[in-house]
């Protein structure tokens, strides 16, 4: 998913931008040269075809435009009033808490590996990650934890999975903006927490099972603690006795006074018999295609040590925040991840029961799930140069 719904005075940007940024209100970025804005349309020319042709948009569509200047304008209000409100919104930079380094220490402690180097070529890895000393795991309002877990995937096999644990340390109600939330990956890209798509899932008792993906639903605007999805479109036909549920995501993430909770989670609904579907999914640090490592760059249970400055991959979160259910002041918590370690052994990201995921990881970090602080990415076979 590469989309952002950004909030009216969002002013966080992925990267240096040159060019105007059209938000349409189901959530599709356009990189374009804004020509002329009315109170009906908006005509512009796409960002990278600047002598094509000149395209029209109603102003009905459009969340909002940022442009090149900084200068935005927003659309979608049904008064001049909510217009002001939501353009008057106020970031505050929170100052990192006095026990956020010490979290990123725990992170960052020497991990115990025991491999014995062979002359043979490895022909897998998996990595250890650490924290940036950069980042910022606690405020005043919150604190992160990155919590490992072993989850039952499909009926027969269990995996590893990390969750984003957010603890609220007020006594008021924390809102997380999940379209404002990103994880940007060390190539550029990135993705929102934020998913507009529906999954229906069709139960049939006798005739078979349909699984219908990309029932896009209607986003609404952030009101109050809501931000749901509605509106959505079932696709694809069905027995008579067939059952048909619909999974959507909630834009805000509220937490209570003083609670926890997980910013994404591992979820998988039944089908029929063997066949499950994931419905959402947690963390799984997967640092495919590091171009440092090639075949012959690590022998078999050699492993490879980096710090911050020269680890081959690195990995940002940006969590949007407030106290306020529109909005209207919010603060940004951010972290970097990086590959510590690489290790040239195999281990399994599936296996038939949750002691055997622990012990085929334990077998090289013996101090791993006992020590929760030790942050393990899944296997990646090397190929061939």
């Amino acid at each position: 998913m590469k989309i952002r719904l950004l909030l009216a005075a969002c002013i966080f940007s992925v990267g240096a931008s040159a060019q105007d940024m059209i938000i349409k209100k189901n959530g599709d970025e356009i990189q374009a040269k804004v020509l002329t804005v009315s109170d009906s349309q908006v005509n512009y020319k796409k960002w990278s075809n600047q002598d094509g042709p000149t395209y029209i948009l109603p102003c009905t569509d459009i969340f909002m435009i940022k442009y090149t200047n900084g200068d935005k304008d927003v659309f979608g209000y049904d008064s001049q009033t909510e217009k002001e409100e939501a353009s008057s919104a106020r970031y505050i930079k929170k100052t990192p808490a006095v026990n956020s380094m010490e979290l990123i220490n725990k992170y960052n402690q020497e991990v115990r590996i025991t491999t014995q180097s062979s002359n043979k070529n490895a022909k897998w890895f998996f990595t250890i990650f650490n924290l940036s000393d950069s980042s910022v795991l606690a405020t005043e309002d919150i604190e992160v934890s990155i919590v490992p877990m072993i989850v039952r995937y499909m009926p027969s096999f269990y995996t590893l999975r990390y969750y984003i644990e957010i603890k609220n340390k007020t006594d008021a109600t924390i809102y997380i903006d999940k379209a404002n939330t990103f994880k940007i990956y060390d190539d550029g890209s990135y993705e929102t927490y934020f998913d507009t798509k529906q999954v229906n899932v069709t139960q049939s008792g006798s005739t078979g099972v349909g699984i219908n993906l990309g029932g896009v639903a209607n986003v609404l605007g952030i009101d109050g603690a809501v931000g749901t999805l509605a509106g959505a479109t079932t696709v694809g036909g069905a027995s008579q006795n067939a059952v048909t549920k619909s999974y959507t995501q909630e834009r805000i993430l509220a937490i209570p006074p003083y609670a926890t909770a997980n910013l994404s989670e591992f979820k998988q609904v039944q089908v029929k018999g063997q066949q499950y579907e994931l419905i959402s999914d947690a963390e799984s640090f997967s640092p495919y295609h590091i171009s440092d490592i090639k075949r012959g760059a690590i022998k078999k249970g050699e492993y490879i040590r980096y710090d911050e400055t020269n680890s081959p991959y690195l990995i940002k979160y940006h969590i949007t925040y407030s106290t306020h259910a529109d909005f209207s002041v919010y603060s940004t918590i951010a972290f970097s991840m990086y590959i510590k370690y690489i290790i040239g052994e195999n281990i399994y990201s599936s296996l038939s029961t949750k002691e055997s995921i622990i012990n085929s990881i334990q077998k090289y970090v013996p101090d791993f799930w006992d020590n929760p602080y030790i942050i393990i990415g899944n296997s990646d076979y090397i190929w061939k140069q």
